[in-house]
């Protein structure tokens, strides 16, 4: 009786284990492209912040490079919108 118990626990712990696994590679696929596209707005960013004159931009490009980089992906979004004059 205990060895069918003890041998019913390491199937449980053999299904437990696949599904964690399964559960990490799924937030993996979708956390690295998500990651991906917030580096590449961040970027894009940024670079349009640098070849931009100081006339054309809201407020100090300092004060807007900070912002891009330090508050993710809200940082980037705001720049375009309220950052840039055109």
């Amino acid at each position: 009786m205990l060895m069918e118990s003890s041998s019913s626990w390491k199937g449980i712990e053999r299904d437990v284990a696949m599904h964690i696994n399964l559960s990490t590679g799924a937030i993996l696929s979708l956390v690295l492209p998500l990651a991906a596209l917030e580096l590449i707005l961040i970027i894009v960013a940024l670079i349009d912040l640098i070849r931009r004159e100081p006339g054309r931009v809201n407020g100090s490009k300092v004060v807007w490079a900070l912002i891009i980089v330090l508050i993710g992906t809200i940082g980037p979004i705001c720049y375009f919108i309220l950052g840039r004059k055109e």
